[in-house]
């Protein structure tokens, strides 16, 4: 992979062209990557083709269902994505979401509410939705959220 960066006096923007050979896997990754950067995520209305860009502020709760991650959006929509949780772990590790357990991220700006639940687990509330913590990732949530 080559990256040429050049810079212009007087551009207030980014611009990013990416240059590859047809079919390349590793654009849809670095597009993800560029985009989380930007405070932005895709996501596929289910059963659809229609791709709809939401920034993560947006965002709720990501979790992954069999073959098939899915991202709860505040206003109550899921969009699905072709991405693995882990892959959206990592892209979104310098923002505010945070593994629950092995099937979910939260977003902890939209956490309204935390309680123990036993066995060193721990229950998030959004709103109306709880989400449990599991033992193994309570540590790090407890430590982004200042507990610790």
């Amino acid at each position: 992979m080559e990256i040429r960066v050049v810079e212009e006096k007087g551009r207030a923007q980014i611009e990013v062209t990416i240059l590859s050979g047809p079919d390349d896997p590793r654009v849809s990754g670095i597009v993800r990557q560029l985009q989380m950067v930007d405070g932005k995520m895709t996501g596929y209305v289910p059963g659809t083709i229609n791709r709809r860009v939401v920034l993560l502020a947006d965002v709720a709760w990501i979790q992954t269902d069999g073959n098939v991650t899915l991202i709860h959006l505040v206003n109550g929509e899921t969009l699905e994505s072709s991405s693995r949780l882990s892959e959206l772990e990592d892209a979104l590790k310098d923002t505010a979401f945070v593994r629950t357990s092995r099937q979910e991220l939260v977003n902890l700006d939209h956490v309204t509410g935390i309680k123990p639940a036993g066995s060193g687990r721990m229950l998030l509330s959004l709103g109306e939705k709880t989400l449990v913590a599991s033992r193994k990732y309570a540590a790090e949530i407890k430590r982004r959220i200042g507990i610790v």
